[in-house]
C-alpha cells in the first residue's frame, strides 16, 4: 500500500447523529414526511444533499432549489455541532495516525460528499491543513457524480498520484463503501461509529471493521 483515501463525515469525524437529526427535522418541515431511520442508514447516509433532496421529495426540482434545501439542512447540522462541543472533535486516534502518516511521507486525500461551506467549517475548527491541503480534498462542487459513484475516489487517488489498488481506504456508509470498492481500492476499512457495522460487513464481506483509529498505525495498514 502506498497511499490513503479517507471519507470524512462519519469516518474522520463521528457526526452521523447530527446529520440524521438535521435531515429528520428538515424533511418534516419541508416535505411533511419525516425521514425514517432505516431510510437514512440503509440508503441516504453518505449521499450528496442534492441527490437526497431530489429522491426523497419525489418531485424533480431545479438544481438551485435542491441546493438551497440542502444548505438549510447543513445550517441545522453545523448548529448541532457547535452546540455539542464535547463531541466536536476528530475521531479518537485519528490525529495521531495522521501525524504518523505525514511523518512517513504517505500521500493522503479525502473524498467527501460535503460542499465547500462545510469543508471550510472543518478547516476552521479541526485545522485539517496540518495534514491534508485543500487541493487534496475532493468535495461536492457539482462537477462529478456523488457516492455511490466511484468518481470522487478515483479523483482523490489521481490527486495523490497513487493507483486506487495501491491505496488503503476508510469509509463508514453503504453508499460510500459502494463507491470506494467500485473505485478498486486495495484495502478497505469501515469505521463503525454508529453501530451499523454488521450490516456493512454483510454487504461487503472483505471489510475490516474498526471502532475508531486508536489501534491503527501505518505499519498495521501495510504502509
Amino acid at each position: 500500500m502506498k497511499g490513503v483515501l479517507f471519507d470524512f463525515n462519519g469516518t474522520m469525524f463521528l457526526d452521523s447523529p447530527y446529520h440524521w437529526e438535521a435531515w429528520r427535522r428538515l424533511t418534516r418541515e419541508r416535505f411533511s414526511r419525516e425521514m425514517q431511520p432505516d431510510e437514512y442508514w440503509n440508503h441516504y447516509h453518505g449521499m450528496p444533499n442534492e441527490d437526497i433532496v431530489a429522491e426523497f421529495g419525489g418531485v424533480p426540482l431545479p438544481r438551485e432549489e435542491a441546493l438551497k434545501i440542502g444548505d438549510e439542512k447543513e445550517a441545522l447540522y453545523r448548529q448541532a455541532c457547535l452546540e455539542n462541543p464535547a463531541d466536536f472533535h476528530l475521531t479518537p486516534g485519528l490525529p495521531q495516525l495522521l501525524d504518523a502518516l505525514k511523518a512517513r511521507g504517505i500521500p493522503m486525500a479525502i473524498a467527501t460528499s460535503v460542499g465547500i461551506v462545510n469543508l471550510r467549517f472543518y478547516f476552521e475548527h479541526f485545522q485539517l491543513q496540518r495534514w491534508i491541503p485543500l487541493e487534496k480534498i475532493v468535495y461536492d462542487d457539482g462537477s462529478r457524480p456523488g457516492k455511490p459513484d466511484p468518481a470522487g475516489y478515483l479523483e482523490a487517488a489521481r490527486r495523490i498520484g497513487v493507483a486506487p489498488q495501491d491505496c488503503v481506504g476508510f469509509e463508514d456508509s453503504m453508499s460510500g463503501l459502494t463507491a470506494i470498492f467500485r473505485a478498486g481500492t486495495g484495502r478497505v476499512y469501515a469505521v463503525d461509529g454508529d453501530g451499523q457495522g454488521e450490516k456493512l460487513r454483510k454487504a461487503f464481506p472483505s471489510l475490516t471493521l474498526i471502532p475508531d483509529f486508536t489501534a491503527v498505525t501505518p505499519q498495521s495498514l501495510g504502509l
